[in-house]
């Protein structure tokens, strides 16, 4: 069945307010409109991809010269164009997340395609939750005791007032405040000083009364970032996607994917490291197959994870976050797809702040020439998304 895509990147704000009409700001407003070119790379040429600006067509030629295989692009304005399609039925609505204003934004449409999910339940929202893939990594820790895994002692812990935050404070010194409904390094305080100030405690009432409890970690030494990729057809079916190296900023905002050639996975890693991640995946799979997820949500989601050192020991946090929708892990094994096997590099989110957003492209391709191998791209600096003189961010793939 084909697809039809859309980018929505604030879906988690949406559900964590669970309201239709909902409006994240004129931020990340513009943060959707920069990056919303991301979800054609996640679909085919006989699938459709909704824009709210359709690109520049020497920009499109350029990227199905590299070798990107894109699909039909449809302008959100326009989308009433598709419901005298003959083939419209053919197609399945496969937006970057799912959430209440989804299924009202585009009620027309999801009557005419084919699709499992075909409205929004609150049952969906407790699958967004941290306390969801808190069960889950308390799932993988029951009843083992793999000295390879975060210690039940660091688990995250549900609170409900300012009184419970300080108690958990107590207890780990250096603590990290995660809003429930949140993910990619928003909606996160971290606490590196052993007591709260009169922001701190403004943030956590402020979480409390929009979202009812908020989740406090200990603060570890996290030595690598990834993030584990899974498929569900909303039918009891689940397979695994990939695993992604992150980067991240100190601050746990997301900053890219690295690419790792095929084949060299375990160099990468480390034998011992490889293996742990590929136990991993089998326990994480045999988990969420018991859950909701294959039967209330259709699509790819993430789960991140880090290694970080306790004791000079370097041990696996399996489930730190669970991204139930599409996300730039998937965008960049997709994109890897097209790419020279032995290259390697980073797809990453370029956040544009005093320089012009046209120079710093300039720059890099200057800097960086693409170079193919074998008719494949193998290096250079590539960029994803257009930019103009008001682009706020943009994406790109850099090799090396």
């Amino acid at each position: 069945m084909n697809k039809i895509y859309f980018f929505n990147p604030t879906c988690e704000l949406e559900v964590a307010y669970n309201k239709a009409g909902f409006s994240a700001g004129s931020i990340l407003d513009k943060f959707a409109e920069d990056l919303e070119l991301l979800c054609s790379f996640l679909g085919e040429p006989d699938d459709l991809c909704i824009l709210r600006h359709l690109p520049d067509n020497q920009f499109v030629k350029s990227l199905e010269q590299i070798g990107f295989r894109l699909p039909e692009f449809i302008k959100l304005s326009n989308l009433r164009l598709l419901y005298s399609r003959t083939d419209i039925q053919n197609y399945s609505m496969h937006p970057w997340g799912w959430s209440p204003n989804i299924f009202t934004s585009f009620v027309d449409l999801l009557k005419h395609t084919q699709n499992s999910m075909t409205a929004w339940h609150n049952e969906y929202r407790n699958l967004y939750d941290r306390r969801f893939a808190l069960s889950v990594l308390e799932s993988m820790l029951h009843n083992q005791e793999d000295t390879r895994l975060i210690s039940k002692n660091y688990l995250p812990i549900t609170c409900y007032t300012v009184a419970h935050v300080q108690v958990a404070m107590e207890r780990w010194g250096q603590i990290v405040l995660k809003a429930p409904f949140s993910s990619s390094g928003r909606g996160i305080q971290f606490l590196r000083k052993p007591v709260l100030n009169d922001a701190n405690i403004r943030w956590i009432n402020h979480t409390l009364e929009a979202q009812g409890h908020i989740m406090v970690e200990p603060l570890l030494e996290r030595t690598h970032d990834l993030s584990f990729h899974f498929y569900s057809d909303g039918a009891g079916g689940l397979n695994f996607a990939g695993i992604m190296p992150l980067q991240t900023h100190i601050n746990g905002r997301y900053i890219g994917n690295i690419i790792v050639p095929k084949g060299t996975e375990a160099l990468y890693w480390g034998l011992a490291k490889y293996e742990l991640l590929n136990e991993t995946v089998s326990k994480l799979l045999e988990i969420l197959k018991t859950t909701d997820i294959t039967t209330r949500h259709t699509g790819f989601f993430g789960i991140d994870a880090f290694f970080f050192k306790s004791f000079e020991v370097e041990k696996l946090q399996p489930c730190v976050e669970l991204n139930l929708r599409q996300n730039m892990g998937i965008v960049t094994i997709k994109i890897a797809e097209i790419l020279h096997p032995d290259a390697n590099g980073i797809f990453g989110i370029e956040l544009c702040k005093k320089e012009n957003p046209i120079d710093i492209v300039n720059r890099l391709q200057f800097a960086h020439p693409v170079e193919f191998r074998d008719g494949k791209l193998f290096r250079g600096f590539v960029l994803l998304t257009p930019v103009n003189s008001r682009t706020m961010v943009f994406a790109y793939l850099r090799l090396d």
